[in-house]
């Protein structure tokens, strides 16, 4: 992650204004089981009608994917699986 953001993001990472490392990792632990991680961002437009868009379709199975998102959600879970 912050490897794309130090390279010059294109959308939405362009919009982030800092990131924030909290929790065990921060404090130095030896083996810290995650990292947590805050991301302080501005909206513009496109962020707010991605939002709305993800509210009106029922929630995260359908958050498209960043930043190569497309209009339409993806299918199901198994939706066109063969065995």
């Amino acid at each position: 992650m912050l490897q794309r953001l130090d390279e010059g993001g294109s959308w939405p990472l362009e919009l982030v204004d800092a990131v924030y490392v909290f929790g065990s990792y921060a404090r130095g632990a030896l083996e810290p089981g995650d990292v947590d991680v805050a991301v302080d961002f501005r909206q513009d437009e496109r962020m707010k009608q991605r939002t709305v868009a993800y509210l009106v379709s029922g929630g995260i199975s359908a958050w498209p994917t960043w930043p190569a998102a497309t209009t339409s959600p993806p299918p199901p879970s198994g939706a066109g699986a063969t065995s």
